[in-house]
């Protein structure tokens, strides 16, 4: 009888070991997606930056913050939200 509740007992054990181990994969990958989509985001936002600093023909009259800020389509920008100022 000690033998059978020995052996349950190392096969809950087992279990949640591998329960640990698929949780810490999916967190691994998970990481991995978020830091593609925020290479993606400072990509885009690195673009608009540049845009709004050279890109000085769209209305700009020489006032402070008069220069308009460049409209993306959202089809081609990568992820769900866009920054908005």
């Amino acid at each position: 009888m000690a033998h059978l509740a020995a052996f349950n007992t190392m096969t809950a054990i087992k279990k949640k070991m591998h329960n640990m181990k698929e949780h810490r994969e999916s967190a691994f990958d998970r990481a991995d997606q978020l830091e593609q989509k925020l290479i993606e985001h400072k990509a885009v936002s690195e673009k608009v930056r540049l845009h709004w600093l050279f890109d000085t023909t769209d209305g700009f009259d020489g006032a402070k913050g008069s220069m308009p800020l460049p409209q993306l389509d959202p089809e081609q920008v990568p992820g769900e939200a866009l920054w908005r100022p």
